[in-house]
């Protein structure tokens, strides 16, 4: 068998998000041959890496019979969706979309940017991320994904058992006791959270975040982002949040 045979037959599962819709959780879930230094890339997101993105599955696929990429900033990403649509000529691709509760997931994703320190409020929080309510217009974006690729997953993490659904889309899942996983974040200082994240932001522009093993990663996020108060969203935040998001769905 050819080399580009076995590319086309290679089933490539990319889990397109959105954020805060289980994702890290199903990244615990899935049966890798050797687990990625890092759950996202954002090869095809923010860097716009097409080959890049080609060697990430090329690598995974010389020690599995499957790829996952796992990757919740493509939902919403024009550049993505194209790039993934042309990766069917050479791979078996199948996109998948994870949804819960669309003022939920809003709120959450407001939430987890205000306690990284990147917003104050809700006004600068969605023109700075617009996606915070953009990606939870669902439809939206799920009837362009499914125009563009023919094997479309929906996958509504509240209303399904997520390893059954996980199953049913064809992935033998290795690990049945992983919990669920990116509790809301608790940083020990505001501050603290905001550098580390100027830090980290800056370590992805230059993709050196890579570098960093996932142990590591995991032992400075929980000094630094866990720890502290637990902080919700106010009925005022909440307010202005869910007048937006009326607006887009």
């Amino acid at each position: 068998m050819t080399a580009g045979l076995l590319n086309q037959a290679t089933p490539v599962y990319i889990f397109v998000g959105p954020e805060k819709t289980g994702t890290t959780t199903i990244f615990d879930m899935l049966p890798f041959a050797s687990v990625p230094r890092q759950k996202e890339t954002f090869n095809l997101s923010r860097c716009q890496a097409v080959e890049a993105e080609r060697d990430r599955i090329a690598w995974q696929a010389a020690d599995q019979a499957q790829v996952f990429l796992v990757e919740p900033t493509y939902f919403t990403s024009d550049f993505a969706l194209s790039t993934i649509a042309k990766m069917q000529e050479s791979y078996n691709v199948h996109v998948v979309h994870t949804r819960r509760d669309p003022v939920a997931r809003t709120l959450s994703h407001y939430l987890h940017h205000k306690l990284r320190g990147r917003v104050k409020n809700p006004s600068e929080a969605v023109q700075a991320y617009p996606e915070i309510v953009t990606a939870s217009a669902y439809d939206h974006h799920t009837t362009k994904w499914q125009a563009a690729v023919c094997n479309v997953h929906i996958i509504d993490i509240a209303q399904v058992d997520l390893r059954q659904a996980l199953k049913e889309i064809g992935i033998a899942i290795i690990d049945a006791d992983v919990p669920r996983a990116n509790a809301q974040l608790a940083p020990r200082s505001l501050w603290l959270s905001k550098l580390s994240t100027i830090i980290w932001d800056a370590m992805i522009a230059l993709r050196l975040n890579l570098l960093v093993p996932r142990g590591v990663k995991r032992f400075l996020k929980n000094c630094i982002y866990y720890g502290g108060n637990r902080i919700t969203v106010t009925d005022q935040e909440r307010e202005y949040l869910t007048r937006c998001l009326s607006t887009t769905l």
